[in-house]
């Protein structure tokens, strides 16, 4: 079994390698230097220098080029907006289907069979192909894999029409996280009553090695927090060994995005808040309280 991974960021090849788990050959296709190509961890990496001038999807005709020549069984992508876009030309040029978002994936004979979100979190569907397809996964479906690249071989831009024309490029604003990927993470929610007050959360994220995340009103709602730090079923799902809930409720729509952490802790004040019921350890007292007693007993 062939699978080839693409992404528009090299951050996700380090979990789209994570496809090896399943015993298949994984190359991959990436728009990088020849030096970054090979700290992809691929069995082979095929890579086209990137042109500044030029959008993830134009590099589609590249792509598909590859794709033709090494005929893979199944083609992965992480679900970015733009891989989504290229998953679906992509699959109007092959003639074939794509699976979205899916996790807990595995290969069944030639075809690949996983889960998917619906009814907004309150559900899981298994989909399956029929044989070949293009699959976009959901960040921390597999492990994230380390290593460098079998071999690195470059391949020539194929141009590809478009009308669609890049004529800046504004970098965003907040920091450069990615939490699926996340060992430990502490979570803040409506508890805090200010912004300032979030540094109770980050100073116990330092103290465990972690990172900072939060649940939807933080980010969209108060705008405390950048909205790449929002985990719940339209933000991040994560995976992490540890996860700490500060001052969240605990409803469904942020349930979805933390069910599959090996551990769970909570600490509210509300000793009915539904995260109780989801959780392997919790804590029924003031976040403003025990959020520095915990930051001072890890540091010691």
């Amino acid at each position: 079994m062939k699978i080839l991974v693409f992404s528009d960021k090299l951050s996700n090849y380090q979990g789209l390698c994570g496809a090896k788990s399943m015993g298949a050959e994984v190359i991959a296709f990436a728009v990088c230097s020849s030096d970054d190509a090979k700290n992809i961890p691929a069995s082979v990496v095929f890579h086209v220098e990137a042109d500044e001038n030029k959008m993830f999807e134009d590099y589609f005709a590249t792509l598909k080029d590859v794709i033709s020549k090494e005929n893979p069984d199944i083609i992965m992508s992480s679900s970015s907006k733009r891989c989504k876009c290229v998953a679906g030309k992509l699959a109007a040029a092959l003639d074939t289907t794509v699976l979205t978002d899916l996790s807990n994936i595995e290969l069944d004979g030639s075809s690949i069979k996983g889960t998917q979100m619906y009814y907004g979190g309150l559900a899981l569907r298994t989909l399956k192909s029929k044989g070949k397809a293009i699959v976009t996964i959901s960040e921390g479906a597999f492990e994230s894999v380390s290593g460098s690249a079998g071999s690195v071989t470059s391949v020539s831009m194929v141009d590809c029409s478009s009308k669609i024309v890049r004529k800046s490029v504004r970098k965003k604003e907040g920091s450069n996280v990615n939490l699926a990927v996340a060992k430990k993470v502490v979570s803040v929610g409506r508890g805090f009553g200010s912004k300032e007050d979030l540094k109770l959360g980050e100073d116990l994220a330092k103290a465990i090695g972690g990172e900072m995340g939060c649940s939807r009103p933080i980010a969209e709602g108060e705008g405390w927090m950048e909205t790449s730090r929002y985990i719940g079923v339209t933000g991040v799902i994560l995976k992490p060994d540890v996860y700490i809930a500060c001052g969240i409720s605990g409803q469904v729509q942020h349930l979805v995005g933390i069910n599959a952490a090996k551990t769970i802790i909570a600490i509210n004040k509300d000793k009915n808040a539904p995260i109780f019921k989801n959780c392997d350890y919790g804590i029924v007292g003031d976040l403003y309280k025990v959020l520095p007693a915990l930051t001072n007993m890890i540091k010691g």
